[in-house]
């Protein structure tokens, strides 16, 4: 299970809520785990730091790598959100 701290109005942009999620990193995972299922972890990590970082979010090396696995697997992942 990974953490992140982030701010309450940055939420919409870890989390989709249906009015303005195209640009939210839920969205880039989601994506990702129907397109790369089963690809190498190598494969995936980048494309998930793209996206955390055109989110603007500080996931760790760690917990990328993880729901890099997760996607490769087709393993859920969990997330615990803090707001700060």
């Amino acid at each position: 299970m990974g953490t992140i701290s982030v701010e309450r109005t940055a939420l919409n942009r870890l989390i989709a809520d249906g009015a303005s999620d195209s640009d939210s990193y839920q969205r880039r995972y989601n994506e990702l785990g129907r397109t790369h299922r089963g690809q190498p972890t190598g494969q995936i990590l980048p494309l998930l730091r793209i996206a955390a970082k055109q989110a603007r979010l500080d996931f760790t090396d760690e917990d990328l790598a993880e729901q890099a696995r997760a996607i490769r697997d087709s393993t859920p992942y969990a997330l615990r959100v803090i707001l700060v």
